[in-house]
């Protein structure tokens, strides 16, 4: 079997979980050497477990997975649902290891499955050129047009607070491949702002003090550009910000995830997002990240005054309606998200703008990884919450690793 591996990046937050025999399966889009041996035994047993629990598996990788068990003697695990007949009883499957490692001795120094870089699999990975190589047979790529510097300029916003973390972004900013042409910085009001940005940047950078508390900063930023992206200081801009947009109509591509149980609602937080989101859009069911969508300024603008008409200049009744019902404090967001305003654009039949992208199926690259993770958990404890976790957890012992963040850094 000559093919291709998967070669997109849906993977990468959960790849070390992922079996080894799809991680090493060919894609079936590829080329069979139907007289081989190797091959006329894998699919003589496929035709054998046509009846069983096994035909649940696509052929592709079920045919990695008798290679791996018989070379490596890894058993794969099938879903209980799967193994239940109909009076809901468990099934026996046969025990087929010696077998395939028979056929592993008989065939492992041919090396019957061969890779080509003719061949690429990116099974519905959203994509653009950059991400393409030599390959002439593309299987399952979404191929999108990227950022033109010449049709539109984009600003990127800061929040900042009081340690000076986003100096560590700009910083850096000049060795990515970003589209911004512009940053702010938003300042607390009792913060002095920089007057050396130039000296961290070439991209012009300005700051503005705050005059709203820091989770309206998304609408009180002042923005001079048709298009902003918006972050905080306890991140970095991505190695490359992989800025996406249909051809000919070049709408943003933007990710979003399900508002479902699994992906959702069993997560306070996010929860409450989609409560908030569904003041503007009953209904709405799609969870998008402050920190992926493109925020088109002018329309930002228009949601901005719908939702302190709807909330209070400063949200300040954003959970009114809550607070007569129950004493607990609320778990949700405090201003504005980036699903309340995907939720505002649906209401008033504004996301023609955008291409929405379910990211469970085509996946999401993210425009920038937080680094102070850590940090950030600390700032936003209480005196009383420091204190106790000082007391109780040895706080100067303790680190915070995300070994996902640093891959991240060199994607």
């Amino acid at each position: 079997i000559m093919g291709a591996k998967y070669n997109g990046d849906k993977w990468d937050n959960f790849y070390e979980q992922i079996p080894i025999s799809l991680l090493d399966h060919t894609n079936g889009n590829a080329i069979y050497n139907t007289s081989h041996p190797l091959m006329e035994r894998l699919v003589g047993q496929l035709e054998v477990e046509a009846p069983c629990p096994y035909n649940s598996i696509p052929y592709d990788y079920r045919m990695s997975q008798m290679w791996i068990e018989g070379t490596m003697g890894l058993v794969p695990i099938l879903a209980p649902k799967i193994m239940l007949n109909e009076e809901g009883e468990n099934i026996t499957l046969s025990n087929n290891t010696a077998m395939f490692n028979k056929w592993g001795n008989m065939f492992k120094e041919q090396h019957p499955f061969k890779e080509t870089p003719v061949i690429h699999n990116y099974a519905a990975t959203n994509l653009i050129p950059r991400h393409l190589g030599p390959e002439y047979i593309i299987h399952g790529a979404k191929l999108y047009a990227p950022w033109d510097p010449t049709r539109t300029k984009i600003t990127l916003i800061v929040s900042e607070w009081f340690f000076d973390r986003s100096t560590h972004l700009l910083m850096h900013l000049d060795e990515k491949d970003h589209p911004f042409s512009e940053v702010v910085i938003m300042l607390p009001p009792n913060v002095e702002a920089h007057d050396d940005y130039d000296n961290m940047t070439a991209v012009p950078t300005r700051s503005q003090h705050r005059g709203a508390p820091d989770y309206m900063d998304l609408c009180e930023a002042e923005v001079n550009t048709e298009w902003f992206m918006f972050t905080n200081s306890y991140h970095h801009v991505s190695n490359h910000v992989d800025l996406m947009f249909t051809p000919g109509k070049y709408q943003p591509v933007t990710p979003f995830t399900p508002a479902t149980y699994p992906f959702c609602f069993k997560f306070p937080y996010c929860k409450e997002t989609v409560n908030t989101a569904q003041f503007f859009k009953p209904g709405h069911d799609k969870v998008v990240l402050d920190f992926d969508i493109l925020y088109h300024t002018k329309t930002r603008n228009e949601f901005c005054a719908e939702w302190r008409n709807k909330f209070g200049d400063e949200s300040e009744d954003l959970y009114k309606h809550k607070r007569v019902l129950r004493r607990k404090k609320v778990i949700g967001p405090s201003g504005p998200t980036g699903t309340a305003y995907a939720a505002y654009l649906f209401k008033y039949k504004k996301d023609s703008m955008y291409k929405f992208t379910d990211r469970s199926l085509y996946g999401a690259r993210a425009p920038f990884i937080k680094i102070f993770a850590k940090e950030e958990k600390l700032d936003g404890m209480s005196e009383e919450e420091l204190a106790k976790r000082v007391g109780s957890m040895g706080m100067e012992n303790s680190t915070d690793c995300s070994c996902f963040t640093f891959e991240s850094l060199q994607t």
